[in-house]
């Protein structure tokens, strides 16, 4: 990996850790095996920067990797961290892909908080 997508991998670490505790890029950050690149104790983050296509591309062997990293790697509590695929383009566009339940129970548990924070 060439050191823009480290770097794409250290601004991702930064800003979620604004967030979550213990937010770091992994050992296995920029390796070649497409472990997770940014790790903390809700998510496994694998990070990917193409300098020369505009398109977003994730290939179903990257996803299915993720997937079985997220089954293989429980938090500290024994459960499931989120999976989150981040993609930069060449254009410096970035999106992030997160499977469809997981994103349901995002929504769910911000709108809880809300009703919450109403009361």
């Amino acid at each position: 990996m060439n050191n823009k997508g480290l770097e794409f991998e250290d601004y991702i670490s930064r800003r979620i850790g604004k967030t979550e505790e213990h937010a770091s890029t992994t050992i296995r950050s920029g390796g070649v095996h497409d472990d997770e690149d940014v790790k903390t104790r809700n998510y496994l983050i694998q990070c990917k920067y193409d300098e020369r296509r505009d398109n977003f591309i994730i290939t179903k062997k990257d996803w299915d990797k993720l997937s079985s990293n997220v089954i293989k790697n429980p938090n500290q509590d024994g459960n499931y961290r989120t999976g989150i695929f981040a993609v930069k383009n060449k254009s410096r566009d970035i999106i992030v892909a997160i499977s469809l339940e997981d994103f349901l129970a995002m929504v769910e548990k911000i709108n809880h908080k809300e009703d919450n924070n109403e009361e």
